[in-house]
């Protein structure tokens, strides 16, 4: 993308900013391990074209070194640090303002594994683009895309955001202020270019909408495109702001989904850390998703379905399997199982990544029989 008007990255961190890095902190750590122990993924390339100072003046660590951090505790891990010829986690950190890229480089040491670059955003991602590392299909990529502001961008930034986004093993975590483009509709911002050139770009008509319904869209723009996407709400004050995951594969939308739930559940252990009764509100909240889950699934195992399908259905609509597969146990007197394979038990139901690959067969069939058959 092209330059955005800064708002000012050293100051105090922002709450909303706070969570953010939190989400990007819990899906590295989720997904990282995996990809590390993946037979079919070479390298890992971690990436942020607008990585900023690394440090907020109050000393809150920003997204680059949150990232090296994460990267390192996962590397140090026993399970990972056992494989031979480990992998390599390449973090790229892309700054463009040149006293920010300064302060970075004083932050984290450029090495073998960590590139700074000083570069407009939209020159950093072409480069992306022509890099073998980034073409190859043997590296999984994960950008974190979070600008400090919002101003003029063209149509040909948002043309390079969708070729990032179709580079084959790649996954996203990008942040738009969602309230702008809002008031951009309403009528109440006059700096509607860069909000008009976005609705383009993603196919959504000028009419209005609230935040929600605008960011609803977004996501199913993505979706139309053949990605996995969901959001992550943020507010300040007034504003609401959304962070999306944009990937191709259905397991990292699963982590995604995963830290998600995990994020809104430390958020609610900060705000509510003194309460008598955190335990049961964690579990009142994953009550909640397992109920919201049942309402969508009892209809879908009318007729029988496999533990796969049901996992595609899950993470499709933006369950984690943790929770499709306690809504299943929660319904286990209301179902029918059947076993397809002579291994398999009743009482697991393999709604599961490790379950679901290509090379693993559906376990058991389920169909819902209701209470009173």
């Amino acid at each position: 993308m092209s330059d955005m008007k800064m708002l000012n990255p050293e100051d105090q961190v922002q709450e909303h900013s706070k969570l953010k890095i939190k989400l990007y902190e819990k899906v590295l750590e989720g997904h990282l391990p995996v990809l590390l122990l993946s037979k079919s993924i070479r390298n890992v390339i971690v990436c942020e074209p607008f990585a900023g100072p690394g440090r907020y003046d109050d000393g809150t660590e920003g997204s680059p070194v949150v990232a090296r951090n994460t990267i390192e505790k996962v590397k140090n891990h026993p399970t990972v640090k056992k494989i031979e010829g480990q992998k390599q986690v390449k973090l790229y950190l892309n700054e463009g303002v040149k006293k920010f890229a300064e302060k970075l480089s004083a932050e984290i040491n450029d090495s073998e594994s960590v590139k700074i670059v000083n570069n407009k955003a939209d020159d950093f991602l072409r480069k992306c683009l022509q890099h073998r590392e980034f073409i190859s299909a043997y590296n999984q990529k994960f950008f974190f895309i979070d600008p400090f502001g919002y101003s003029e961008s063209s149509v040909a930034d948002y043309s390079i955001l969708s070729d990032i986004f179709h580079l084959p093993q790649s996954e996203s975590m990008f942040f738009i202020p969602v309230s702008h483009i809002q008031r951009f509709i309403s009528g109440e911002s006059k700096q509607g270019e860069p909000a008009r050139k976005f609705l383009e770009w993603r196919g959504i008509r000028q009419s209005y909408k609230s935040p929600r319904e605008i960011s609803n869209e977004i996501v199913e723009s993505f979706r139309k495109d053949g990605f996995f996407c969901y959001d992550f709400e943020l507010s300040a004050g007034s504003n609401k702001y959304y962070i999306y995951y944009i990937g191709q594969h259905m397991y990292g939308a699963d982590k995604f989904i995963a830290a998600k739930d995990k994020v809104i559940i430390s958020e609610r252990e900060e705000k509510d850390k003194y309460s008598l009764f955190l335990e049961m509100e964690k579990e009142i909240y994953y009550d909640w998703m397992i109920q919201e889950f049942i309402k969508i699934l009892t209809p879908f195992i009318i007729e029988f379905r496999t533990n796969k399908e049901i996992y595609d259905f899950a993470i499709r609509n933006g369950f984690s399997s943790k929770v499709a597969n306690e809504a299943l146990k929660m319904c286990k007197n209301d179902i029918t199982v059947d076993l397809l394979i002579d291994k398999a038990k009743k009482h697991c139901f393999y709604v599961n990544w490790c379950n679901f690959k290509n090379s693993q067969p559906a376990k058991i069939r389920i169909k819902w029989k209701g209470k009173n058959e």
